[in-house]
């Protein structure tokens, strides 16, 4: 029944999502009297309108952008640099975060492979993750090789492997990353929880706001901070918990640096940070989270934090 409900629902999509080209269409002539708007952005145009749309059944405001949502969007469009195909692609990001911070804040990878056949599990220690390297959600985190549902693994890798992600909400970037899977090292093995995230969400070179998140898995949770680590009364990612409660970190201000030392290049960036044992690593590097399309009114308060230049364009790699 679930397996029927989801193809009804994909093809309710699909057919929604070409009913609305032609508004689509209309909108990128209008959008075109305003903005620079050339033919090379009509596919993460409409790829981007679709998808917001199929969220929140209206169309982004390009011009006079208010929130976070919006704001991402015009970054699709208008902050197209060679650079940040590179970071988007966790295996070659890695060059990039040893060019800018130097060496020991990642973890070591072990193996990189074009297929999931091709990787030497031998050769890997008994824990590790697995990733693929040009998408979002493929991870496992595997405490015992011995133990480990390689079938499962290997289904779902396959699937990843072959899927064009970020198609759906014009996140061209990832369009333009060879997909890899690769095998790194397990930070914080001791732990039976994963470890928390702190990612900092930095503008113009600048650490803006901080979520963090743990407990994945059990209970999601999120606190969204200053750069301080003074607790905002925002609440982001409304598919987790909120908490209003956060035991800032003696590395904190160290943290904050390595982001914005990573985050010099860009308008806007996420950059993930782990704490290990008082090390920090470097996770990966996000320019449009949850593609732009965060429900609730945290994102547009968040919006505010997002002060970039909207006057200056780059044109379409």
């Amino acid at each position: 029944m679930g397996f029927i409900l989801s193809v009804i629902k994909n093809g309710i999509k699909k057919a929604l999502a070409i009913a609305i080209r032609p508004f689509i269409l209309h909108k990128f002539f209008k959008d075109s009297k305003v903005l620079p708007l050339e033919e090379g952005h009509r596919t993460t145009y409409t790829q981007l309108h679709t998808s917001y749309w199929l969220t929140f059944f209206k169309f982004p405001n390009l011009i006079k952008c208010e929130d976070y949502n919006q704001k991402i969007q015009w970054l699709k469009l208008f902050d197209n640099t060679p650079l940040m195909i590179k970071c988007v692609d966790k295996v070659l990001v890695r060059d990039y975060v040893t060019e800018v911070l130097g060496e020991g804040y990642l973890p070591e990878l072990y193996q990189v492979a074009d297929s999931f056949n091709e990787l030497e599990f031998s050769k890997i220690p008994e824990k590790f993750v697995l990733k693929t390297n040009h998408d979002s959600g493929t991870v496992f985190l595997v405490k015992d090789k011995d133990k480990a549902n390689y079938s499962k693994m290997e289904a779902q890798v396959k699937r990843a492997l072959n899927e064009r992600f970020g198609s759906f909400g014009g996140e061209w970037p990832y369009l333009q990353v060879v997909p890899k899977v690769f095998a790194e090292e397990y930070l914080d093995p001791t732990n039976p929880k994963p470890p928390a995230d702190y990612k900092f969400h930095c503008v113009n070179g600048k650490v803006e706001w901080l979520q963090y998140i743990y407990d994945r898995g059990i209970e999601t949770k999120e606190v969204v901070a200053d750069s301080r680590g003074k607790v905002l009364d925002i609440h982001f990612d409304e598919s987790m918990t909120s908490v209003r409660e956060f035991e800032r970190p003696i590395e904190l201000k160290v943290m904050v640096k390595i982001a914005e030392r990573l985050s010099k290049a860009f308008r806007y960036v996420r950059v993930d940070l782990y704490l290990v044992e008082g090390k920090v690593q470097v996770g990966e590097l996000t320019f449009f989270p949850m593609y732009g399309c965060y429900s609730g009114g945290g994102q547009a308060l968040l919006g505010k934090y997002m002060d970039f230049d909207r006057t200056e364009y780059l044109s379409p790699v």
